[in-house]
């Protein structure tokens, strides 16, 4: 049987063994390697949505000398990423003598994500490499980092919208008008009125002013789930940050896919406690469909639909 390495998204492996148990019910999570964030499960990879990054069909390399760790990953593969969990001064000089990969920080709307594959590696003893030829994730451990805009964005927010945007590839335009619900303080509309035509931007609670005064945005001081959807008109995207559970979210993209059939939805899935991975799944069942935890994401996941996609 093969091996499979999934690594949670940063300060969440909870989540991810809570849901390894979930979807292999008969596995034992104190019988399970781990390394760090590093959760080594029996078998072919399955999609687990708390994980960053899946290594595929991992091996255990045994070597004698630094060379010939570097030797044993030159033959599998072209580049590298090591997962600094351990024996960190012999990982560096192995790291030496290969192809590192090397990811500067995207500029939003200019650079799409990465496309080539590479390989991840770590050290388990100063003796034995695990390897994994072919990781799911083109980034060093599945992150994504922004030159962020540190002066006019009115929250951190903007960069979940940026990653969503980025993965889906797919760009709001000139002629679009968008809908943020949830939307205060306004990082996610800000991010939509700098590409869109229109911006309805959402929430009890008021805008940042520099946010509100945007000449493309026009602030609905409602709840998202009061909206006279007929009176909106058309919707190219429709987007959520709204703290509610999982279960009135997925009931409110249901009530407004029915109303807006061609729309984007970039949606966020909030958790308070333990995550729900039954509505996790019934989310993943519409279709054209998918869910990831974004790099900026906390305790929650990102639900992303689009026809085009």
């Amino acid at each position: 049987m093969g091996l499979s390495g999934y690594l949670a998204a940063e300060g969440f492996v909870h989540e991810l063994l809570r849901e390894i148990q979930y979807r292999f019910p008969t596995i034992e999570l104190d019988k399970l390697e781990r390394y760090g964030d590093l959760v080594l499960v029996p078998g072919s990879e399955h999609k687990l949505y708390w994980a960053r990054n899946t290594w595929r069909n991992v091996e255990r390399v045994q070597f004698q000398s630094i060379s010939e760790a570097a030797k044993a990953l030159k033959s599998r593969g072209l580049r590298w990423v090591n997962y600094p969990q351990s024996h960190h001064r012999r990982a560096s000089l192995i790291s030496e003598q290969l192809n590192t990969v090397k990811v500067a920080p995207l500029v939003f709307g200019r650079d799409p994500l990465p496309t080539k594959n590479h390989g991840s590696w770590l050290l388990t003893s100063e003796m034995e490499l695990l390897v994994s030829s072919q990781s799911v994730a083109k980034t060093p451990h599945g992150d994504v980092q922004f030159e962020e805009d540190k002066t006019s964005a009115p929250s951190r927010a903007y960069l979940k919208m940026w990653e969503a945007l980025t993965r889906l590839g797919i760009y709001p335009k000139k002629e679009d008008r968008c809908i943020d619900l949830g939307s205060s303080p306004g990082g996610w509309t800000w991010a939509l009125a700098r590409l869109a035509g229109e911006v309805f931007s959402v929430d009890k609670a008021p805008l940042a002013p520099s946010v509100a005064q945007m000449k493309n945005v026009r602030f609905l001081q409602d709840s998202a789930f009061e909206l006279d959807l007929s009176q909106l008109g058309q919707l190219d995207w429709i987007c959520s940050d709204v703290i509610c559970a999982p279960e009135r979210l997925l009931q409110l993209v249901k009530k407004w896919e029915s109303f807006f059939p061609k729309a984007h939805f970039i949606c966020t899935i909030k958790f308070k406690g333990e995550c729900d991975f039954k509505v996790i799944d019934d989310f993943s069942t519409i279709p054209h469909s998918q869910i990831v935890h974004l790099t900026a994401n906390k305790h929650e996941l990102t639900w992303i639909r689009s026809t085009l996609s």
